[in-house]
């Protein structure tokens, strides 16, 4: 959600820099809040269809973002700037919730130290590529090249 706190939120007359915190609070507690129900979820009708809303939770951000770019002559999209907050909040519980299982799942005892570190590398990856693209490339030209790469790492999550 860097971008749509950087180019979005912050620019937002509705919502501006001073709220980006609570809008990230907000993320961090609907992740929390739908961990339970999402496990829940996962137990019923497995975790492949669990993971496949968080893919498509996380390919939602960027592809509203592309759809309808966020502006001023839009007003930064109003209210509805909440929506890829509550996309992030979701796919993050499944992140850190139905994802990390499925790992548990498959590298069990000692492989799963290695596993969860891999995990760790390949979110401390996305982040540093992020903050690295952010910095080099011009907003709009950023926009977009984050937009596709997050919508092509969301098609890879989707269950086969």
């Amino acid at each position: 959600n860097g971008v749509v706190n950087g180019s979005f939120a912050a620019k937002s007359p509705l919502f501006g820099k001073a709220s980006i915190g609570a809008l990230m609070a907000c993320t961090s507690l609907l992740a929390a809040g739908c961990s339970i129900s999402l496990d829940a979820l996962a137990q019923r009708v497995g975790k492949g269809l669990v993971l496949g809303l968080g893919g498509f939770c996380f390919a939602g951000i960027p592809l509203s973002v592309l759809v309808v770019q966020p502006s001023a002559a839009n007003g930064f999209w109003g209210i509805w700037l909440l929506v890829p907050y509550v996309f992030q909040g979701l796919g993050r519980s499944v992140y850190e919730g139905t994802n990390r299982a499925v790992f548990a799942d498959f590298f069990r005892g000692e492989q799963g130290t290695g596993a969860f570190a891999n995990c760790m590398m390949q979110s401390g990856s996305a982040f540093f590529t992020s903050f690295l693209l952010q910095s080099t490339l011009p907003p709009g030209t950023c926009d977009r090249v984050m937009a596709y790469s997050v919508l092509a790492i969301a098609a890879l999550t989707a269950p086969a």
